[in-house]
Formats: structure tokens, C-alpha cells, sequence
């Protein structure tokens, strides 16, 4: 069997030391003596250092052949050395196989290897050419290269477009070969632009393929997971992970589980990661790790996250500081960086965030949080809304791990359910004439009611429904700030209407009468104990929902009165 799979990647000296050792193991753990491998030794060339000793000991060590080659692009464009990769593997096996150096296997994939193919690759995530039909066309007309009747949708992206493929897994039945041809589209295509960009390989590789007329057999994510866009699944059969960068996996509980393993089989392994800055973390991967005290629960989904979201003023930041700390739970309070991942091509970056933050709690980096000078989450950010930079120990990999912010995560609670279904989403909710009164001594924001940032929560947001941009125009046209700021609640209520499914709706006015409960209620469904849940509960403060009606003017309350009065009935509050 051996002799019918050749898998073939790059190492040279530097990040992809640490990158080829890791994916030879892997390679070895999930698919055994059935594959051969030959490592690409790029910088050979030159008088640049090559890789460290052990690392070559290392891969030698699992039977891995050392083959030095010559980058035929430009010694400046490293990702020209998995063409030199390529062009050695062809001709030596049943199916020759390049891999990125930037993967690791999780699943035994050869059976899908086995039927009739010339060439396999996988569509690329995103339509990262900038390339529009007619600028193909005329690409594929300058290169002589006939123009395909296929057209491909990008994987994690939705594109459509000619064929235009991730370059990162290139399957090659063994009487084909395609590296010469790509080489030659390479270097004409960088002449024709007069640079080395970094998507040359894959552009050029399109040229390729169909200029030798290769049966092209596109392959799903199983193969080539983008894990840099998406978190990793922790129980389907994905079986090659690409992060790009090892942080993006440094909280999936799948990928530790697999390093715990490796790095207990292969003892080299362990240091020359430990060594590398990308992947410091691992030290504490594969540690007999003692769950002691009661925080600790049986039967928790592994690697839980939670959102907690709502209307603001309505109560978000004290249920906040209420779950965080209870047990092993964490919860980031205003994270700035999800308004960047709720916009990430795709959808899934606030998934695929929460992942990357569960890994930088579990190497011990510090995070940002808004918390008190008793290190405690802030309760009412309008009293303390600064950061600190803040170090957290947790027992478990998969505690429960929850980030809270109420505008944007409220424009965007479908893509948050349908991206992250096993995430609970508790969204709160205070009578609107108390939650507007709050409005009126609150941020300038909430007081002039302007409706959200750029493209999340305002009429130019994407992922709200036409008639939703349409009434966010008419609020942001109105120009009277007592009526705006009861549409606007009014319209972020309809928003939990509208996902009432989706979401677990926690009254302020429940929440002051009867704490104890709603804690208990939420923290079960998290994970946590009855005795950490207890121990909270002790810690709490009584509360008191007040009337504020006498704060807010007669023209405002009639205006609450008129607009929000049939929507907040829906949520049980007669106005």
C-alpha cells in the first residue's frame, strides 16, 4: 500500500520546522504504513541556514525521505517551493499527494483515494483572486489555455466563479503530472504582473490544470478545513485540518486531544514544538490535568460556549458578573474584537473567535475584560467600562467560556444560531419604560438612540432582513429622539421576537425578584453545579426593580406607550 500513496510536503528552516514535524506525526498516527512520505527540503539552493538537526532526525525517524529542492519560481516567493514539491512526487506512486505544511490530519481519509481521478483539490474558501468573469476569460485567453464550461462555488464564501482551487491539498493520479505546467503559467503570470503575489500559486494552478485537459474531481472541506475562517468540528469526519496559523486551534478540543496523543507517542515531538513562539501552548497540552472542588461536571458538551446578549440597560452586564466565576465559567464582557468577526466573509467568525479565545485562556495569555478594582466583572459598565488585561487558570479544557455584548449581537442572532446551534443565546429584556429612562442617563449612543456601528445593527447591515433595514431607515430618519428611542426598542425587541426559538429570554423584573432561581436555572444549563451555583447565589447582592416612569416626560411615555406597548406585552409588560 505504501508504494500506491506518496504524500509530499515543504520544510526549510524557520516556522515550517515545527509545521512539517507535526503533520509527519499525524500523518503516521491517522493513516500508518500505508503512505510513504517525502519531505521538500526548500532553501537548499542557498546560503541560507537550513533546518534544525532534530527536526530532520525527527521526520527521518518516521520514515520520512529528505529530498532537497530548488524554488523554480524566485528564492522570494516561498510558496514556490510546493511547486518544486510537486514535481517530485510526480510519477512515484498510484497517487501522489501534496500537502501544506500548515496541516494536520485527523482522520483516516484514504478511502477517499481510491476512486478514478486525475486531479483533486478542493475549491478554495473565498474567491481570493479578485478576479471577475471577464478578467478570467481574458487571463485564460493570454495563456492559451482553453476556457472551462465549470463554474465552482468558493467553500466557505458562497462564490460562484470558474474553477479556482485551494492549493494547500493537490491530489495527482500517478500517470499524470501537472507541476512543469504550473511552474510555467507561475512564472509568465508574475511576468505578465510584475510581482510574486501571494495568490500566484493558485491562479496559476487553475491555468495549469486546464491546460493539460485534467479531470478535475473537486473534494468537500473533509479534506482541507479552513480552520483559520471556522472552528474546527469536534465530532464529524473532517479528516485534514488547515489552520494557517496555530493559534486558531489552539482551543479546539479535538486538535489538543490529537496533540495529547502525539506528543505522548512521539517524545521528539514534544520539544521542538515547545521550542517554536507559535507553539508555546502546547506545554500543556497532554498534562494528567486533576478536576478537584465541585466545578467540575460530568455530561457538559465539550468546549461549551454561551452568548448573553439584550437590550441595553436591560440587565446584561449583571447576569454577566453573576455567571462568570461560577464553577469554571468565563465570560468576556464587551470583547472588542467580535465586531470584526461578526463580519468576516463567511459567517463564522464569531464562532471560529471563540475557539482562538478558549485557546489563549487555556496557554495562559492574558485577555481583556471589563472588570472592577476587586478583579470582578463590572456589573453596570456605566459605572466602570474600562479594561484590564487579565490572566484566568482553568482546571478543564471545556469550561464554559461566554461573551457578552447586546447591539450587535442583536442584529445578528441568526447567524449566531446558525453558526454556533449548540451555543445557549440568554437574551435580556427590561420594560422598555424603565430600559428607556436608563437610555436617557446613559452612553451618548443610548441617549440619542443612534442605532448600531456601520454595517452591524444600522439599515446598511447585510444580514438583516429587508423590511428590518427599512425600518432601521425610518428611525434613523426620525428626527425627534423621544420618538426614535421607542421605535428603536421596539424594533430590537421584534428582533427577539423573531428568534424567540432561538433565544432564552431573561426578564430584568424576574431576574430582581428571584435571583437565586434564574441562576440556577442558567447555570445547569451551562454545566455548572449545584453547589458552584450556590456559592454565586451567596455572593449576590438584593436587587430592586425600580419604576422610572417619573423620570421620562409625559410626550415620551405617551410615545413609549404607543409604539412599544403591543411588542412589550408579547414579553409580558403592560406599559
Amino acid at each position: 500500500m505504501s508504494d500506491s500513496i506518496h504524500i509530499g510536503f515543504v520544510c526549510q528552516a524557520g516556522r515550517l520546522e515545527a509545521q512539517s514535524c507535526l503533520l509527519a506525526a499525524s500523518i503516521i498516527a491517522q493513516l500508518g504504513s500505508r503512505v510513504r512520505m517525502t519531505a521538500a527540503l526548500a532553501g537548499a539552493d542557498s546560503d541560507r541556514t537550513g533546518p534544525a538537526g532534530r527536526t530532520l532526525d525527527f521526520l527521518e525517524a518516521l520514515g520520512t525521505q529528505i529530498h532537497p529542492v530548488e524554488n523554480p519560481i524566485s528564492p522570494d516567493y516561498p510558496i514556490g517551493n510546493k511547486l518544486a514539491c510537486l514535481r517530485v512526487l510526480e510519477n512515484t506512486a498510484e497517487v501522489s499527494l501534496f500537502m501544506d505544511t500548515d496541516m494536520i490530519v485527523t482522520g483516516d481519509f484514504l478511502c477517499r483515494l481510491d476512486s478514478d481521478f486525475e486531479f483533486m483539490a478542493k475549491p478554495a474558501d473565498a474567491a481570493t483572486a479578485s478576479l471577475d468573469h471577464n478578467a478570467w476569460r481574458q487571463l485564460f485567453s493570454s495563456h492559451g489555455v482553453p476556457i472551462p464550461r465549470s463554474r465552482y462555488l468558493s467553500t466557505h464564501t458562497a462564490e460562484l466563479g470558474f474553477p479556482y482551487f485551494n492549493a494547500g491539498f493537490i491530489g495527482l493520479s500517478g500517470e499524470k503530472t501537472l507541476a512543469d505546467c504550473w511552474i510555467l503559467h507561475a512564472k509568465r503570470l508574475a511576468e505578465q504582473r510584475g510581482r510574486h503575489d501571494y495568490h500566484l500559486d493558485q491562479i496559476s494552478l487553475t491555468l495549469a490544470v486546464y491546460d493539460q485537459g485534467l479531470v478535475v474531481r473537486p473534494v468537500s472541506e473533509l479534506l482541507n478545513f479552513p480552520a483559520h475562517l471556522r472552528p474546527v468540528p469536534e465530532n464529524d469526519s473532517t479528516a485534514v485540518v488547515h489552520y494557517h496559523q496555530a493559534d486558531r486551534i489552539s482551543g479546539s478540543h479535538r486538535v489538543r486531544n490529537l496533540l495529547s496523543r502525539l506528543v505522548n507517542d512521539y517524545p521528539m515531538l514534544g520539544p521542538i514544538l515547545a521550542d517554536d513562539p507559535e507553539w508555546g501552548w502546547t506545554t500543556s497540552v497532554g498534562q494528567q490535568r486533576k478536576y478537584f472542588g465541585s466545578a467540575f461536571r460530568k455530561g457538559r458538551n465539550a468546549g461549551s460556549n454561551f452568548i448573553i446578549t439584550g437590550i441595553p440597560r436591560s440587565g446584561t452586564s449583571l447576569l454577566s458578573s453573576c455567571i462568570d466565576g461560577m464553577g469554571d465559567t468565563i465570560v468576556i464582557n464587551e470583547p472588542a474584537e467580535i465586531f470584526g468577526a461578526l463580519e468576516h466573509p463567511g459567517g463564522f467568525g464569531l464562532a471560529a473567535y471563540h475557539q482562538q479565545l478558549r485557546g489563549r485562556i487555556l496557554s495562559g495569555q492574558a485577555v481583556p475584560n471589563k472588570v472592577d478594582a476587586a478583579g470582578r466583572l463590572v456589573e453596570d459598565t456605566l459605572v466602570s467600562d474600562a479594561r484590564s488585561e487579565l490572566r484566568y487558570r482553568r482546571e478543564s479544557e471545556d469550561f464554559p467560556l461566554g461573551t457578552k455584548n447586546t447591539l450587535a449581537y442583536t442584529a445578528r442572532l441568526e447567524q449566531i444560531a446558525e453558526t454556533m446551534p449548540s451555543s445557549p443565546i440568554l437574551f435580556c429584556i427590561r420594560n422598555p419604560i424603565s430600559t428607556i429612562a436608563s437610555w436617557t442617563r446613559s452612553f451618548e449612543h443610548l441617549r440619542t438612540a443612534v442605532t448600531g456601528k456601520a454595517r452591524i445593527g444600522t439599515s446598511n447591515d447585510p444580514y438583516l432582513a429587508g423590511l428590518e433595514r427599512q425600518q432601521l431607515e425610518r428611525i434613523e430618519a426620525e428626527d425627534d429622539v423621544e420618538i426614535r428611542r421607542a421605535l428603536w426598542w421596539n424594533f430590537l425587541a421584534g428582533r427577539a421576537l423573531k428568534n424567540i426559538n432561538r433565544i432564552t429570554v431573561v426578564r430584568y423584573e424576574d431576574f430582581a425578584a428571584d435571583p437565586a432561581a434564574c441562576l440556577r436555572s442558567v447555570g445547569t444549563s451551562l454545566g455548572a453545579s449545584k453547589k458552584a451555583i450556590d456559592r454565586q447565589v451567596a455572593r449576590m447582592k438584593p436587587l430592586t426593580a425600580v419604576d422610572r416612569a417619573q423620570e421620562l416626560s409625559d410626550f415620551q411615555l405617551e410615545s413609549i406607550r404607543g409604539i412599544c406597548a403591543t411588542t412589550a406585552a408579547r414579553f409580558g409588560y403592560d406599559v
